[in-house]
């Protein structure tokens, strides 16, 4: 058994070695293409694999034990067209490879900002207005919230909570009286 054992842990170990011995090293530099200046931070990946690294303070990167074969390289960085690059990987290789990235805007999509103050505003007129301390909800206020009933609505009123039955608040109780 112990003979078996160590014929296995030796083939195990002559088999990775041999296959890190086939592998191949890809490095280079990632830079701005209109002025040269490097780029820190690049994020240099292969597609496929989960192999990839972020470039250093020198905009240099290296991704050691590649696999003989056909890769894509792509390359990202923020404020920059994405770029991909196909080799082809033999084996024990020192593959050298550099990137020029060139600026881009990036633009976002429409935003519309919507609102309903007009309820909102006749709420705030008459906690302000009123003799007594008061709090009032409008009824638009109420429909936007994302509550299931009443009780949980109207729970959001300072010294105002609620009991909960099977996760759902069915009874109010406020500050000093029973529900």
């Amino acid at each position: 058994m112990i003979t078996f054992l160590k014929k296995l842990t030796f083939s195990i170990i002559f088999t990775i070695s041999i296959s890190l011995s086939q592998s191949s090293n890809i490095s280079g530099i990632v830079a701005d293409s209109s002025n040269g200046n490097v780029l820190i931070g690049a994020n240099v990946i292969i597609e496929g694999t989960s192999l990839g690294m972020a470039t250093d303070n020198a905009g240099k990167y290296s991704i050691s034990n590649v696999a003989p074969g056909n890769y894509t390289i792509k390359v990202t960085y923020i404020g920059y067209e994405t770029i991909k690059k196909e080799i082809t990987i033999s084996d024990q290789d020192k593959f050298e490879l550099d990137f020029d990235l060139k600026y881009t805007t990036v633009e976002g999509k429409t935003v519309v900002v919507t609102a309903q103050a007009r309820g909102q505003m006749d709420a705030i007129n008459k906690q302000l207005k009123a003799k007594s301390i008061k709090n009032i909800v409008s009824s638009d206020r109420i429909q936007e919230l994302p509550e299931s009933n009443a009780a949980e609505a109207v729970a959001r009123i300072p010294g105002v909570s609620i009991r909960r039955e099977g996760g759902e608040g069915n009874k109010v109780v406020i500050r000093g009286l029973s529900p």
